[in-house]
């Protein structure tokens, strides 16, 4: 008996850790536009937005999207982190596209009624001057700083679980208001 315990602490640890942040961040600079310091950078702001908003955010840079254009490279690549390395469903990519010249924002899930595309278009604005200068870095953080900062009146964000109307919302959750 004695001899478990050690197996059952260990499949216990192994249990907890699989999926101990609900919200997911990932950094793919294929283009090379930033240096170890911006990604860094990247990394912290990311992962506050993702603990702030409750969703997922993907950051990618691209020389060559193999004849695709932006949207169709970004939906693409969304789509493969979540049907292929199990990235939340729940997310946003923000896409710098080096072989079209062009930024692209592509949401799944609950993502897609919370930015609308005049939000979509706010938030790629807020780059939009860093992004004609070269500074990548500085565009995404721009980017990342407003999309945390957009309140979408009909979608609360659950912080802690509730009991409503008979339905228990878990924390992280996102409904709809009104419900």
């Amino acid at each position: 008996m004695k001899g478990l315990l050690p197996v059952f602490i260990t499949v216990l640890c192994f249990l907890f850790s699989v999926n101990s942040s609900a919200y997911q961040s990932i950094i793919v600079d294929d283009a090379d536009l930033f240096n170890d310091y911006e990604e860094t950078e990247i990394s912290t702001v990311v992962a506050d937005y993702t603990n702030t908003k409750g969703f997922s955010l993907a950051v990618v840079t691209t020389e060559y999207t193999s004849g695709l254009s932006s949207e169709e490279y970004a939906c693409d690549y969304l789509d493969y982190l979540i049907d292929n390395e199990g990235f939340q469903e729940n997310a946003l990519l923000f896409l710098i596209d080096m072989d079209n010249r062009n930024v692209w924002i592509s949401t799944s899930g609950e993502c897609i009624p919370f930015y609308n595309d005049n939000e979509i278009d706010s938030i790629i604005d807020s780059g939009y001057n860093s992004l004609v200068n070269g500074e990548y870095s500085q565009c995404i953080l721009e980017m990342t700083e407003t999309a945390k900062n957009i309140e979408n009146e009909e979608w609360i964000y659950v912080e802690n679980s509730v009991l409503a109307s008979d339905v228990i919302v878990k924390k992280g959750a996102v409904v709809k208001n009104g419900l």
